[in-house]
């Protein structure tokens, strides 16, 4: 239970937890390393000894992550170097002689540094035992509920034993299913139906029982939890800060991730990298005062390392609850009585996580006898399976009743299967949809509750009627003070496209400000690999659109074409490193690559396509602008006198045929280009026609739209758009099956109906609907924490 406890403690007190036992035993003059710096030192050995099984290319803060879980767990069994190289020596993977090869490399240099880690506590208080009396007037040790104990543990206990304490061990019994009173299983729709069944069962026996004797068991993936948390604080049912949030992921925590991401350097020592940072910012986080500094990181090793150190602590503990509903881990022993348990996300995988070392798994190597100390400290899958029911069974086993429960289908929709722990146990009910009743605490203002059911009606039943429950504003005097009722407001195809998919997405979004925050990767995010290819073909075909011409019909000409390209995309890379600095400098060469190879094809299948056409087109215009103000926007009221509707966007190319008087739009996809005629049609994607109506209207007004396509950069084939079907093997050359090639009559219906859908987004945003029923609800939505939605997909 007092396992992950920081609290202070001292030999003498009646209750404390094993890291603090040990702790209080090893008093040592060494510095104590942290995860965070074992993992330093651990990467530090992977980039700087030579491996025979991991890659160079493989070497990552992951990877150091699992060398260093595998050494702790050897060096708790008190499998020693030595020990493991006789383990090895006819027997064992390459994989398992890295491991080796990095566990005598770590040892040696924390010696070399004075230094020692948590696992060297146990032998320093072994020593300090045989040397002081550190346990006097202790006569009992008790340990409470362990599920084993460790050689080195072992080793401990058995020196304190000859200090003539008593030492009395009570691993976690095995429980019979008999022994376990009233169980019941349950299933529910979906993780949301599950809390909503959760709190009107809360309401049910909080009249009986107080809510302090009331518990949810957890043991999966904290993210499953966190939502249920929140529901839990709102309705007056648990207190404190998340527990299953790091600092990571806490307002203070992102903040300095933020500002180290926004760092200048590429490469540094780590104490440079944490002299970027304000120290008093890192003072909540507990960050030690010495920086042990090895070799060179790159940012995002930094970023892993700093994330590492915020992940370390949990903002707060669970522990008992001082008003509220108990929260209580499936292996963290005893917890005061409870009459009613709940164990949630009863998933398979999911509940229990469990996560095999990478090591020590070869069942040939297992059968050997020499190997029986390393099958124990790494167990197999099943083994460590068997091990988490057990703990499951026994804190069931202490209460009066317990409920556990699962949902049938997930977030998206796709089926669930229950976990195995519930196998043991007959289905009681299978429950629909339950909406919740809403506890608080104090007195009740029966009004103002009548008023919460009806707005939880309604949106259970997405029958949003009430407008001043669903961020509709009917008054006018507000709607007015909204930004995008502004005549002169210039909107832009993709605002309107997330208005269409989700009014309260856009709500959030352009109404209250709330920025999108991007997730720190050490690749080039999608975004900008689009403006990095974008920059590389704009400037090719601007300086050499000659040369481009001349390669339909000249080899020479077209690998003369390729070797520009090469030396653009060079210069690009070189002036966005920069800008671009976050991204590992690995992967940005090889971006780089990547990007070059995908504007050749681009190029090449251009080319090749414009020698079968009657009639190519020639490149023109690049990234050209509109709507920069309200003076140079695309207008699109209904009627003259109507209140305007402007448009603005950027049009990454646009093709011509000067003696015909024709154009064709082309935009350039780095994502995904699929099932876009769905889209036109259900007015979720309104680019190409605005684009099109832009051109016609503002730039080439005398010129006939042949229309709009899309290059996918990944296929570098032009297959979606919105096109005329008249000019396909004229202009263009598409499959006589394309679902992008349409009759004339279609072709100019379709971009009649994109107007009439962005003249309806934009009198609902003027009159101020912005209720939460979206027509595309994606499970990775920046604003899900503030959604409304009451079908929102959950993690």
């Amino acid at each position: 239970m007092f396992a992950a406890s920081k609290d202070s403690v001292w030999l003498g007190e009646s209750i404390f937890s094993l890291p603090h036992f040990l702790g209080t035993l090893s008093f040592s003059s060494k510095p104590l390393l942290n995860r965070a710096f074992q993992k330093h030192l651990i990467l530090y050995c992977l980039k700087n000894f030579s491996l025979k099984y991991f890659r160079t290319s493989q070497i990552s803060p992951n990877l150091a992550n699992s060398f260093l879980t595998a050494i702790r767990q050897l060096k708790r069994y008190d499998i020693t170097t030595q020990n493991l190289r006789e383990c090895l020596k006819e027997s064992g993977s390459l994989k398992e002689n890295d491991l080796l090869t990095i566990y005598e490399r770590y040892e040696e240099l924390k010696n070399k540094l004075d230094l020692i880690d948590e696992e060297d506590q146990y032998t320093i208080a072994i020593e300090n035992l045989s040397q002081q009396n550190a346990l006097k007037g202790i006569s009992e040790l008790i340990l409470e509920n362990f599920s084993e104990i460790p050689p080195q543990l072992d080793k401990v206990l058995k020196t304190v034993q000859q200090k003539s304490v008593e030492v009395a061990i009570h691993l976690l019994p095995d429980i019979n299913l008999s022994q376990l009173k009233e169980i019941s299983l349950f299933s529910l729709a979906s993780p949301y139906q599950e809390t909503n069944w959760f709190l009107k069962k809360i309401a049910e026996v909080s009249a009986n029982i107080p809510l302090t004797n009331v518990g949810i068991l957890t043991g999966g993936n904290p993210f499953y939890y966190e939502p249920l948390w929140q529901k839990l604080k709102n309705s007056g049912l648990t207190e404190g800060e998340s527990p299953f949030l790091s600092l990571r992921e806490q307002v203070l925590g992102r903040n300095v991730t933020n500002k180290a991401l926004a760092a200048p350097l590429q490469e540094a020592t780590l104490t440079n990298w944490l002299e970027t940072l304000n120290i008093n910012e890192l003072a909540p986080y507990g960050f030690p005062e010495k920086i042990l500094s090895l070799g060179l990181l790159g940012k995002w090793e930094w970023i892993a390392w700093l994330k590492d150190c915020l992940d370390a602590k949990t903002q707060t503990p669970i522990n008992e609850a001082l008003s509220g509903v108990q929260w209580c881990e499936v292996e963290a022993g005893d917890y005061p009585f409870l009459e009613c348990l709940w164990a949630p996300g009863l998933i398979e995988g999911q509940f229990p996580v469990v996560t095999p070392s990478p090591f020590f798994q070869d069942s040939r190597d297992r059968g050997r006898e020499e190997w029986k100390i390393l099958k124990e400290a790494f167990p197999d899958p099943q083994t460590i399976l068997s091990k988490k029911r057990k703990a499951f069974l026994f804190q069931l086993s202490r209460v009066k009743e317990a409920w556990l429960s699962f949902p049938r289908l997930d977030s998206l929709g796709n089926d669930l299967s229950p976990s195995s722990f519930t196998w043991d146990f007959e289905l009681k009910e299978e429950i629909g949809s339950v909406a919740p009743p809403l506890l608080g605490t104090g007195t009740v203002d029966q009004e103002v509750l009548t008023q919460k059911l009806q707005i939880e009606e309604e949106r259970l039943q997405d029958d949003l009627k009430t407008n001043a429950f669903h961020t509709n504003f009917t008054d006018e005097s507000l709607g007015v003070a909204l930004p995008p009722q502004r005549e002169n407001f210039v909107f832009s195809p993709t605002q309107l496209e997330a208005y269409a998919a989700c009014p309260f997405k856009y709500y959030a979004w352009k109404v209250l400000n709330i920025p999108r925050i991007k997730e720190y990767s050490p690749e080039v995010d999608p975004e900008d690999k689009g403006t990095l290819f974008h920059n590389c073909l704009e400037e090719l075909l601007t300086k050499q659109g000659a040369l481009f011409d001349q390669a339909r019909s000249d080899s020479q000409k077209e690998e003369a074409l390729y070797a520009e390209l090469k030396q653009i995309v060079e210069k690009t890379f070189s002036e966005m490193q920069k800008e671009l600095s976050y991204a590992n400098p690995e992967l940005y060469e090889r971006l780089k690559q990547t990007t070059l190879a995908q504007a050749q094809e681009v190029l090449k299948n251009e080319l090749e396509e414009s020698r079968q056409l009657e009639a190519p087109l020639k490149p023109q215009y690049f990234e050209w602008t509109f709507g920069t103000s309200s003076e140079n926007a695309l207008s699109l009221e209904k009627k003259q006198n109507d209140p305007k509707i402007l448009i603005g966007g950027r049009i990454d190319r646009i093709d011509i045929d000067a003696g015909k008087k024709r154009f064709l739009v082309l935009d350039y996809k780095t994502g995904n280009t699929e099932a876009l005629k769905d889209k036109l049609l259900e007015g979720l994607t309104l680019q190409l026609p605005v684009y099109l109506l832009a051109v016609k209207r503002l730039l080439l007004k005398d010129y006939q739209a042949v229309g709009g396509l899309l290059i996918s950069v990944r296929s570098a084939r032009k297959k979606h758009g919105l096109v005329d079907s008249r000019f396909n093997e004229t202009h263009f050359s598409l499959g006589k099956r394309s679902s992008a090639l349409l009759a004339s009559d279609d072709f100019d219906k379709t971009l009649s109906r994109s107007v009439e859908q962005i003249q309806e987004y934009v009198l609902k945003i003027r009159e101020g609907f912005f209720s939460a029923q979206p027509k595309d609800c994606r499970h990775y939505c920046d604003y899900k924490e503030i959604c409304r939605y009451a079908n929102k997909p959950m993690d």
